[in-house]
């Protein structure tokens, strides 16, 4: 998970160039913010990238890390902005984990990561030999 971590400090050292219309974000930024950067923008100054994931069935981008920035280069006119993409949501899920930011409740444990456990296992096997499962019954929730 060194990459992770590595693409959230140093994402030049990751980027790629994608269309602002393939990336989405959350609107609730510090509109002080969006307005420095896009100050610097017009200014000439070199704006870091900013870390996406993507989205495992679309062409689509979600924006991790750089709402300000996302919102200066879009706001400017920008067409391609220099991103670190994220390609599998679970890289992010493990990080968090590992950095200890979930630590459930025995509730959560028995309702949710069990279940959620067996889930991921019904999944994985699903893409591994999903002809193989659809013939067997599966109850990954009991």
């Amino acid at each position: 998970m060194e990459i992770f971590i590595e693409k959230i400090i140093n994402p030049e050292k990751f980027k790629e160039s994608i269309l602002i219309s393939k990336i989405v974000a959350g609107d609730e930024v510090y509109r002080k913010g969006v307005e420095i950067y896009k100050k610097q923008i017009k200014n000439g100054k070199k704006i870091k990238a900013i870390v996406v994931i993507k989205h495992p069935k679309k062409d689509l981008y979600a924006v991790l890390d750089g709402h300000h920035r996302f919102y200066a280069l879009r706001e400017t006119g920008i067409k391609k902005i220099n991103c670190a993409v994220i390609k599998s949501p679970w890289e992010v899920v493990f990080n968090r984990t590992e950095h200890g930011l979930f630590q459930p409740s025995p509730a959560i444990t028995k309702y949710i990561r069990a279940p959620y456990k067996k889930l991921t296992i019904f999944l994985n096997d699903f893409i591994k030999d999903s002809e193989g499962l659809i013939k067997k019954e599966v109850k990954f929730l009991s």
